[in-house]
């Protein structure tokens, strides 16, 4: 799969870069809180999580993939006031950081989530028209058939977006 390939059938929760090296987001910077900076897991991780839905009455089954990746934590050394200890932050920093644009700010989220998704063909429209009333050949749905096909589209992201240097990981429901 081409990083253009996986990009169409991401979606991504957040602006997100194309590729995630294991840098992204440790640019974070404050100039009204210099004391704040960007920490990282190590290594990184990207888990691939599987999940699926039964409905009882009409006997669906579809399964679903969701990326999700180490973000950064935005710590404080706060060794002074309490011996020496990290403090973590989340929620409101201050204005400055509210104020960062959203190609920025995701970055500086503690995780990445990217959904799935796959092209619906033309045979999935005749057979079930109206399961996928609104919807033409490739248009994009985040359910597919089989748990080994959602699988096998999120690995193909996974390999396509991010560096080798993440650890990847599955767990299924």
């Amino acid at each position: 799969m081409t990083i253009k390939e996986a990009c169409h059938y991401s979606v991504d929760n957040g602006c997100y870069p194309v590729f995630f090296s294991t840098m992204v987001g440790l640019d974070f910077k404050l100039k009204t809180r210099p004391e704040l900076y960007a920490k990282t897991a190590s290594p990184r991780k990207v888990v691939i999580e599987i999940t699926t839905f039964r409905h009882v009455c009409f006997g669906a089954e579809h399964y679903y993939a969701s990326i999700k990746a180490d973000g950064i934590m935005i710590c404080e050394d706060v060794t002074a006031e309490k011996g020496n200890q990290i403090r973590m932050h989340c929620g409101y920093l201050c204005e400055e950081f509210n104020n960062l644009p959203a190609s920025k700010k995701d970055l500086y989220a503690p995780k990445y989530t990217i959904s799935v998704c796959r092209a619906v063909s033309e045979k999935e429209l005749a057979k079930d028209p109206i399961r996928w009333q609104g919807y033409r050949a490739g248009d994009l749905t985040n359910a597919f058939y089989t748990e080994d096909a959602a699988l096998r589209r999120a690995q193909a992201i996974v390999k396509a977006r991010f560096s080798n240097m993440w650890q990847v990981s599955i767990e299924k429901d």
